[in-house]
């Protein structure tokens, strides 16, 4: 195979010139070439940014040659730019070797672009260019409000709160499990209301948590699902759309075997007896341990049941989802329907692995995406402070056997930064690395907001200068490593968190808070974390 593909735009737009070049690529994509096949690029025009060192097009060709998996073995740019053998070096490049060029004697034509193509080429998380079209483009790459969640789910907490997402503000609510089908909840009038307001451009009460983030550079709950499902942006051409779940986030209850120090009893059934401890019989009186969000109405895992033939996307959580009946009824409701293609994604805090005699390696290994975040926050005694009752040695086991059983499913850390981490953060992430527990682009930064004594700007100066200067030298030897970006902007956006705020007057709360937590436990904060003792100052 020999292959010339003319490269010609009269002006740069990431999404249009994507679309053309990722059509042509993917026109020429072979499983397998043979060692003489030849795709060529003529290129003899590119558009520039005031301070970009590479060509917006070359950049765009190259992100799409790794995506397709075009090896650049078999890839080859003409063009008379003199300096091609400088930008290509440049180059954001997941493959082994460079990209092969030839110099040619065709007029060579720098034209400026104003778009931003480096952050473009490096950070274009949003959307898949290719689910966007003319009818949707608006929504999908200019709204600061649209998401996708509305359309596609309605979301319920272990109490039986009903929101439309996992991110949700709090006090806000559309209804009850307990007292509501999933039915009535996506029909309800403030279903309908949030779903007028997003597509009008208008901030909703229930997306604080979104627009915050946002705000601060860190890549949202919003912008993730508007990624995952831009294919279904026609969804949202009104507000009262076919009750379709395409997407499953419900937390059947908080059983949960650890007592994280981050976390509280509604997410997690350990958490009962601690907090009777503290704040009395009244709570006992008022409270079970067990929290479930199922009431009078059919279980809600049969409702959901009901929506097999069309979701795409279940995303389990907890408490601890496998620990969960519901969790196994449902995987082996998509093995009898041979629904292998449905997407998997888990928050675990990965130190149960089987139910009775249900294996969960047994179900993963058949399915076509599977996404394992492990909730782990630190090694060792660390870990086993941080989230009481773990084992981290059991956890080592359980990341074995997955890589033994199913290799292929996707592992990645989803670490919940807070004060009582923070300053540990980098030594935990680089020796999971070189354990090869996961490979360093594997580690997702959660920032913890609640409780708020835990947030990371409530550091003092001496605390936020340590953990900025420990996060840059992290940055320094995670980037080279982190072709996606997304862990390194985790550590980034971090930074910018910290520094945002000064919420230091919470100090004050969180080593009361702690301190009483040592006192149930029986536990000793500043020896196992000594190095929080800067806190003090």
């Amino acid at each position: 195979m020999h292959k010339l593909i003319e490269i010609n735009f009269d002006s740069y737009d990431f999404v249009p010139v994507y679309q053309t070049l990722y059509a042509h690529c993917k026109d020429v994509y072979q499983a397998e070439y043979l060692p003489g096949d030849l795709i060529e690029f003529q290129l003899d025009k590119d558009f520039y940014s005031e301070d970009s060192v590479q060509g917006a097009v070359l950049q765009t060709l190259q992100r799409i040659l790794n995506e397709i998996d075009i090896s650049n073995f078999f890839c080859t740019v003409l063009t008379g730019n003199p300096d091609i053998a400088v930008e290509i070096e440049a180059l954001t490049n997941t493959d082994s070797m460079p990209l092969n060029y030839k110099i040619t004697n065709s007029l060579y034509q720098r034209a400026h672009t104003s778009y931003p193509v480096w952050d473009v080429a490096h950070s274009y998380n949003s959307i898949d260019p290719s689910s966007i079209n003319q009818n949707n483009s608006q929504l999908l790459t200019e709204s600061k409000t649209f998401c996708m969640y509305p359309w596609i789910t309605v979301h319920a907490l272990p109490n039986g709160r009903a929101v439309p997402c996992c991110y949700a503000n709090e006090p806000d609510s559309l209804g009850n499990t307990r007292n509501n089908t999933l039915s009535e909840l996506w029909n309800s009038d403030r279903m309908q209301t949030l779903r007028h307001n997003l597509l009008n451009n208008q901030q909703d009460s229930f997306c604080t948590k979104c627009y915050e983030q946002e705000s601060s550079g860190i890549f949202s709950g919003r912008l993730s699902i508007n990624k995952q499902f831009a294919h279904q942006a026609h969804l949202a051409n009104t507000t009262t759309p076919k009750f379709d779940m395409r997407y499953w986030d419900i937390r059947f209850s908080n059983l949960c075997n650890l007592r994280c120090r981050s976390c509280f009893h509604m997410l997690s059934s350990s958490w009962y007896s601690d907090t009777v401890k503290i704040q009395g019989n009244d709570y006992a009186k008022n409270n079970k341990a067990l929290v479930v969000a199922d009431g009078e109405r059919p279980k809600l895992v049969d409702q959901l049941l009901e929506h097999i033939d069309v979701v795409e996307q279940i995303y389990f959580a907890g408490g601890e989802p496998m620990m969960m009946d519901q969790h196994y009824r449902i995987l082996e409701a998509l093995e009898a329907h041979k629904k292998f293609d449905v997407r998997l994604i888990y928050n675990t805090n990965f130190t149960q692995t089987k139910l009775k005699d249900r294996w969960v390696f047994d179900y993963w290994k058949k399915f076509d995406s599977v996404s394992v975040g492990a909730s782990l926050d630190a090694s060792g005694a660390r870990a086993e402070l941080l989230r009481r009752d773990c084992n981290w040695e059991e956890i080592v086991t359980n990341r074995r056997e997955m890589q033994r059983i199913c290799p292929d499913v996707d592992f990645y850390i989803n670490a919940t930064i807070s004060l009582l981490n923070a300053l540990h953060l980098p030594d935990f992430h680089k020796q999971l690395t070189e354990e090869k527990f996961i490979s360093a682009q594997d580690f997702n930064v959660n920032i913890v907001s609640h409780p708020d004594y835990l947030r990371i700007d409530a550091g003092n100066t001496e605390f936020k200068t340590l953990v900025e200067k420990s996060f840059n030298e992290h940055i320094a030897w995670l980037a080279p490593q982190d072709t996606l970006g997304r862990a390194t902007q985790g550590f980034t956006s971090a930074i910018e968190y910290m520094n945002g705020t000064d919420k230091s007057n919470l100090l004050k709360d969180f080593w009361h808070n702690n301190s009483v937590l040592d006192g149930i436990r029986n536990e000793k904060l500043l020896e196992v974390v000594p190095e929080l003792e800067i806190l003090k100052g």
